[in-house]
């Protein structure tokens, strides 16, 4: 392994609201923000260490190619103590997962299987490297988990902790969109192209609805002004569109963080605890770290001491927000039955 891991992780989580705008230093600067891909389809298949090797010279030099698009051999591959540089060179182009595993568990191949699916859903926004910490003594020592298996993600060569232990396969999801869409407001909107994104079950998904292409073309150049317009039509001619509905929400919620630090909105929160503005703003800041509760239970709180010209603003927010979410999370089910009995 050559070039070091920067740093250590002591415990971990689902935490991703201080990157909105902490790593864009190290992203590359190229194009404007897009929006995530989408999740779901085939099961995994070891790629084997080389492909990770195989595609470190073409992702050194995507990053200075137009579009950054690079070829890779897979899009999930192992990785080792040897080829372990090669996923921070990649890095550089698209956020890396590293799954890090014990191979005698046998609780290993459901999340592996989850985390290839996911990444080779994910339209090259995303590769995953396997690590059986075992036989990789450097990079278990590196990261040094305290369970497995651990996820950890690397931007422009910067680790995050993810997670550690058995999740849910819905966090695990939720979490994926929001690894996307968060990278890519760093200005990490490189893809790769590798065999296995078009394997599975890829060609059994139904089309984008037409409807939605100029919304998703503005999306994915980082114009979520024009995608707002552009849903807004598509909800005009068809109220029932749940599908535009959510999108919505997301690109709105993609709007109002762009172009803001983390540290901004929360400095400003605490300073103004009662501002509406301020607490809606941290709000957003909670959801897009996956601190779906704190977000809810900020907002509820501040809907019950409001005065009557916010209220409508605040329940406005919460109600975008569970779309956001997913209108059948049970976190959305309770804050819905609380905000509710407030407004009743």
């Amino acid at each position: 392994m050559n070039q070091p891991i920067p740093e250590r992780f002591i415990g971990g989580g689902v935490d991703l609201s201080h990157l909105v705008r902490s790593g864009a230093q190290h992203a590359p600067q190229q194009g404007r923000p897009g929006v995530g891909g989408a999740v779901g389809g085939a099961g995994i298949a070891g790629a084997g260490a080389g492909a990770a090797g195989g595609g470190a010279g073409g992702a050194a030099g995507g990053a200075q190619g137009a579009g950054n698009v690079v070829d890779l051999p897979a899009v999930v591959f192992q990785l080792d103590d040897q080829s372990f540089n090669n996923a921070m060179q990649i890095s550089g182009i698209v956020p890396v997962l590293i799954a890090l595993y014990d191979q005698s568990s046998e609780q290993r191949a459901p999340m592996l299987d989850l985390l290839s699916e996911l990444v080779r859903k994910a339209q090259g926004k995303l590769v995953l490297g396997t690590v059986d910490v075992d036989a990789n003594p450097q990079i278990a020592q590196a990261f040094a988990p305290q369970l497995l298996p651990t996820l950890v993600m690397l931007v422009g060569g910067r680790p995050e902790a993810l997670f550690q232990g058995q999740q849910d396969p819905a966090t695990v999801q939720q979490l994926f969109g929001q690894i996307v869409s968060l990278a890519a407001q760093q200005g990490m909107t490189g893809t790769v192209n590798a065999p296995d994104l078009i394997g599975g079950d890829a060609a059994d998904e139904p089309p984008a609805n037409p409807a939605h292409a100029a919304a998703l073309e503005a999306a994915g150049a980082g114009d979520y002004k024009t995608a707002i317009t552009e849903y807004e039509r598509v909800l005009a001619k068809n109220p029932r569109d749940s599908e535009a509905h959510a999108a919505l929400a997301q690109v709105k919620l993609l709007d109002r963080l762009d172009g803001k630090s983390a540290n901004e909105i929360r400095e400003a929160a605490a300073a103004n605890q009662q501002g509406v503005t301020e607490q809606l703003a941290v709000a957003d800041l909670d959801i897009a770290g996956g601190h779906v509760e704190d977000a809810f239970l900020r907002l509820l709180e501040l809907y019950a001491a409001a005065a009557p010209d916010d209220k409508q603003a605040i329940q406005a927010r919460l109600l975008e927000l569970f779309e956001v979410v997913g209108v059948q999370d049970p976190r959305v089910s309770a804050a819905r039955r609380k905000l509710a009995s407030l407004l009743y």
